[in-house]
Formats: structure tokens, C-alpha cells, sequence
């Protein structure tokens, strides 16, 4: 195989891989302040009226 035929996998398991790493940074970050946790919950409470 050539290069040019193995690079597009490359590239997907490298983005799967960045993709991945950004979930696992995302939900280690902390909420957020009390206020902004009740601005949160009242933008969730405006979206479902």
C-alpha cells in the first residue's frame, strides 16, 4: 500500500482520537459558578414551556 492510501485512515483515527481526548477534557471541566448553574437552569426551564 501507498501512503496515499493509508493516510485518510490515519487521519480518521487521529481525529477520533482528538475527538475523544475534547469529551474526556469537556466533562472534567468544572459547572460553573452558583449563578451561572441558575442561569442554566432557568434558560433549560424557558426551553421546555
Amino acid at each position: 500500500m501507498e501512503f496515499a492510501e493509508i493516510l485518510p485512515f490515519i487521519c480518521g483515527i487521529a481525529s477520533f482520537l482528538v475527538a475523544a481526548g475534547l469529551v474526556v477534557w469537556i466533562t472534567k471541566q468544572p459547572s460553573g459558578t452558583k449563578e451561572m448553574m441558575d442561569i442554566s437552569n432557568a434558560v433549560k426551564e424557558g426551553a421546555s414551556a
